[in-house]
């Protein structure tokens, strides 16, 4: 099939179906001149897939039970990274991503994500404090778990009366495996009180 006929099929554009191949979500091979073709068993299967995985979101959003989670950095690759490694946190967590501020505060507006992980430099540091500066200022749309990756934590200390009181500062380096079980027990620690 072509990246055309699998776009039109799943409803989205062949652009993403090329950013699905890229990322392995669903394999392609190449004709001799150069351009991509997916097997009808594959289609199939991302199909069922996505239909299961949206029957599960469907029933875990009529228990109420999601904790949505917005993921900001304007380095692509760690980003992507997030992308890939979200799926090991499991049905009840649903990620959004983002490279750039100004989106992440409107997906905040309208998503009201409960978890915001972001690194500070969107692109540049004042980017990146002033997202939190908004959210400083504007408490009711603020997530109820933020955390900010840098490794410029001097930086941070300098200005940290720009960040929300309870805006939790980690090392930009810091694993995906370890930044799951700080906004597990975080969020139980905050649902508990």
């Amino acid at each position: 099939m072509t990246t055309q006929a699998v776009a039109e099929k799943l409803g989205v554009t062949p652009r993403t179906i090329q950013l699905w191949s890229d990322q392995g979500l669903i394999p392609a091979f190449k004709t001799p001149g150069g351009h991509r073709r997916f097997r009808s068993e594959d289609v199939r299967a991302l199909i069922k897939k996505i239909e299961d995985k949206e029957r599960q979101q469907s029933q875990l959003e009529s228990v109420g039970d999601i904790t949505r989670v917005l993921m900001v950095d304007s380095d692509r690759s760690r980003l992507n990274h997030y992308r890939v490694e979200s799926a090991s946190m499991g049905p009840l967590y649903e990620f959004r991503f983002s490279e750039n501020p100004f989106e992440a505060l409107l997906l905040i507006g309208a998503w009201k994500p409960q978890v915001l992980v972001s690194g500070l430099h969107l692109p540049s540091i004042e980017h990146g404090l002033g997202m939190y500066e908004q959210l400083k200022q504007h408490g009711s749309y603020a997530p109820d778990l933020m955390i900010v990756l840098t490794d410029n934590r001097e930086h941070v200390l300098t200005h940290h009366h720009r960040l929300p009181r309870h805006a939790l500062v980690l090392g930009g380096s810091t694993g995906f495996e370890s930044l799951r079980d700080r906004i597990e027990s975080n969020l139980e620690e905050r649902y508990r009180r």
